[in-house]
């Protein structure tokens, strides 16, 4: 049964989602990292991966409007938090490269689908 509100979204919608992203370097790296540290802030980022603060934020923008991540403000500082849709299919594609179509750890509810 599914929750109101709530809406099944095809392995696919995802695939095209992530993989484009992917494909930048960058933006892969600062993935990783938020896979590895969720409280990271963009400082933290930036000096992780050797980049301007400004530079981590127009990412994060880019990753924000393609619907990869959420901003979320936090007082002064912001935090980035990857989308759950996203996330296990993310992790299975950064900690699995040569995955392609091994789906299994996304618990899927329906064939082809996950919950959103």
């Amino acid at each position: 049964p599914q929750k109101p509100g709530r809406r099944l979204v095809t392995i696919g919608e995802i695939e095209k989602r992530i993989l484009p992203v992917l494909e930048n370097e960058k933006k892969k790296q600062i993935l990783t990292l938020l896979l590895s540290s969720p409280e990271i802030t963009r400082d933290g980022l930036a000096h992780a991966l050797g980049l301007s603060g400004p530079t981590i934020s127009w990412h994060m923008d880019c990753l924000c409007r393609e619907g990869v991540i959420t901003i979320r403000q936090n007082g002064l500082c912001n935090r980035y938090v990857i989308e759950h849709p996203v996330e296990p299919f993310l992790r299975l594609r950064l900690e699995n490269p040569g995955a392609v179509n091994d789906l299994d750890c996304l618990r899927v509810t329906e064939p082809g689908t996950i919950p959103v």
